[in-house]
């Protein structure tokens, strides 16, 4: 009885050690590199790229979620996300009716792993009735669900020009929404 014990023991250490070892297998097997091939570009136009951020055709130059776009297209080349978008609506009617998608560039990576880029300029300008009169009237939403990134809660400036102007960014999903803003009035 004893010897069966010790035995079932036995078999019970060595599954768990097979399967803590085909975990830690699977874990290496499927992961990014830690650093990227020698051979891996590392700079678009004025721009450092470091990794973990990367571009290219060769998915090893970047990890997953982290992947750029350098356009050679340019006087001096401009780097790009390549997965998140600024979604534009002109027609003043509101958040439903996106309809022109526009690139992000990148402006700026640092060291810290902080990815600066350009944003758009946006204006609605109003009559005393209210009534919008600007040519250009435009709400912005960006997109970056499923990716590594987030806005940073100290990193970013809203500014806003003007008599009796509201500026807010919102961000979330559809059950958490957060707003940050002001709102002005002259009278």
């Amino acid at each position: 009885m004893a010897v069966a014990g010790v035995m079932l023991l036995f078999l019970q250490l060595l599954l768990l050690f097979l399967l803590l070892f085909l975990s830690l297998f699977m874990a290496t097997a499927t992961s990014s590199p830690i650093m990227p091939k020698p051979d891996c570009p590392d700079k678009c136009g004025n721009i450092t790229v470091p990794y973990p951020f990367g571009f290219g055709d060769d998915a090893s130059c970047y990890r997953e979620g982290f992947q750029l776009l350098c356009n050679p297209n340019f006087t001096i080349p401009k780097l790009f996300l390549k997965n998140i978008f600024i979604f534009e609506d002109t027609s003043g009617e509101g958040w439903q009716n996106f309809t022109d998608k526009k690139v992000v560039e990148v402006e700026e990576i640092s060291l810290q792993g902080q990815l600066r880029v350009y944003s758009f300029m946006n204006y609605r300008c109003n009559n005393d009735s209210l009534v919008v009169v600007s040519p250009n009237t435009s709400l912005i939403q960006m997109d970056m669900t499923g990716t590594p990134f987030a806005l940073s809660d100290t990193g970013n400036t809203l500014t806003a020009i003007g008599c009796e102007i509201q500026a807010e960014v919102a961000s979330g999903n559809d059950s958490t929404v957060w707003y940050r803003g002001f709102q002005f009035q002259y009278r």
